[in-house]
């Protein structure tokens, strides 16, 4: 289970269905889709339902981390499309450009690529480091607000396809190849842009990026070395 916000945040209306596709798998959908959510990180909620990671895998770098059974969750090939302002309220930008630029009507969002499970942690992994934790870290993991991350579902690619609200210019385009080129350079992705015409253009973002993530329950309790043996005992007898 994760923090007491969790159930209770506000996902937009536009990935509703991606968030139920989720939850079928027992991830929590990740808001906005970035590659800062990996196992062993610890986050929290702010009061508008956006994640805040309070510890970046530091607290629980010692957990070996297991490989995923099952690699593949599989393709989501629903698109969601957000007008121009419901996705700037959620996702800010594209490469940290402004959308302005081309003035977009609308976004949709797509994934080429099939959801992957990354590498994952155990709850009881989680429960054991905490004997030998500095005090610090085990207050963010007793925090009843914050979540400790076990796994991450990822994609190698994502793509945004943009209707524009009027023609762009020749100028205007070469602006555009421009300033994702620069920033594709600086955030070291692979950026394909694809112009379908005058008003509609399509960019693909290949990179590794977090759209999910299952989590351990909140307010984890600290074991003796007796319940340690015993929990064990019936990890290595259970089928």
């Amino acid at each position: 289970m994760a923090s007491k916000r969790t159930a209770n945040r506000n996902v937009p209306k536009e990935l509703r269905d991606l968030q139920k596709f989720l939850q079928r798998e027992g991830y929590t959908l990740a808001i906005p889709f970035d590659d800062i959510r990996l196992p062993g990180y610890i986050g929290t909620f702010k009061d508008d339902g956006q994640e805040l990671i309070v510890d970046n895998g530091t607290c629980l770098s010692s957990v070996r981390q297991n490989k995923p059974g099952k690699v593949a969750v599989g393709n989501y090939s629903r698109m969601s499309r957000f007008s121009i302002k419901s996705f700037l309220n959620i996702f800010g930008n594209v490469l940290g450009i402004d959308l302005g630029l081309v003035k977009a009507k609308s976004v949709s969002i797509t994934f080429p690529s099939p959801l992957l499970q990354t590498r994952y942690i155990t709850e009881m992994d989680v429960e054991e480091a905490l004997e030998t934790m500095k005090s610090a870290c085990k207050k963010r993991l007793l925090d009843p607000n914050n979540f400790v991350i076990l796994q991450a579902l990822e994609t190698k690619s994502l793509e945004y396809r943009f209707q524009l609200g009027s023609s762009a210019t020749a100028d205007a385009k070469a602006h555009l190849n421009e300033k994702l080129a620069a920033a594709a350079k600086v955030g070291d992705v692979n950026v394909n842009i694809d112009w379908k015409s005058d008003t509609s253009l399509s960019i693909i973002v290949n990179s590794p990026l977090t759209i999910g993530y299952k989590t351990a329950r909140s307010g984890l309790r600290t074991v003796s070395p007796q319940e340690l043996i015993e929990m064990r005992k019936a990890k290595a007898v259970s089928p």
